[in-house]
């Protein structure tokens, strides 16, 4: 009961808990109570010790992307964390992030497999890895291969339609599957969209994202008296703050 009142008072907790469902280490992140408890209740907390880091497979402006071993099975996974300096408001939105994809259960779009809080001041987001890197990557290594001249036979013109066929149904269908959840991904792109040894793609990278639910999206048009869909049919963002 102790533990309890605590969390409900202090909305962050820099030295851990027992949820009562999973014993966890005292977390070096510092994450809100509330999700630390949506973390824990979906098991997805993970010790610093079952993870290690192996090479960087990818790197952007504020954040590092790791191949990675899990468990004792040493199964390859890949591990998203923070990178430089950075606020808590930062590490928060990355969190929230990884809630995201723990809610997401569909063959081509990124799911969780855990969260590792006590690594460092900067929380581990741990997904499936993904061999054959991103679409962009995979088209720009391909195109020699996608590209149809006007010489191109029609053999080899159907094989280009069914290959570049099966890669938008893929994406076609997790896109699908996030605006039945109400989802707006809001940053879908082929450096997005991440492909596995079996060629299964998966769309990735929520930070961006946004549950329709929680925002009014459709804006009173006072210029020509129209509102919701009928008058914003294509601006479905956030705008700026």
């Amino acid at each position: 009961m102790l533990m309890h009142q605590l969390l409900a008072t202090n909305p962050y907790m820099s030295t851990g808990l027992n949820t009562g469902l999973l014993q966890v280490p005292w977390p070096r992140t510092r994450v809100p109570s509330h999700h630390m408890r949506e973390l824990a209740r979906g098991k997805f907390l993970v010790k610093s010790e079952d993870i290690t880091l192996l090479d960087s497979i990818g790197e952007g402006e504020f954040g590092v992307v790791y191949k990675a071993r899990l468990g004792l099975s040493k199964r390859v996974v890949a591990v998203k964390t923070l990178k430089g300096e950075f606020v808590q408001v930062e590490v928060d939105k990355f969190v929230e992030e990884s809630l995201k994809m723990s809610r997401f259960k569909h063959a081509h779009v990124m799911g969780l497999i855990g969260v590792c809080l006590d690594a460092g001041s900067a929380p581990y987001i741990i997904m499936p890895y993904m061999a054959n890197g991103s679409l962009l990557k995979y088209l720009k290594r391909e195109r020699n291969n996608i590209v149809v001249l006007d010489e191109t036979d029609e053999d080899e013109l159907g094989e280009v339609r069914k290959r570049l066929m099966v890669i938008c149904s893929q994406i076609a269908s997790g896109m699908e599957y996030l605006a039945a959840n109400k989802y707006v991904h809001r940053d879908l792109a082929a450096r997005n969209c991440m492909i596995d040894a079996h060629f299964v793609i998966k769309i990735t990278d929520f930070g961006l994202s946004e549950d329709v639910f929680e925002r009014n999206y459709f804006r009173q048009d006072s210029s020509s008296g129209e509102s919701g869909e009928a008058a914003h049919q294509v601006d479905v963002s956030r705008e700026p703050q």
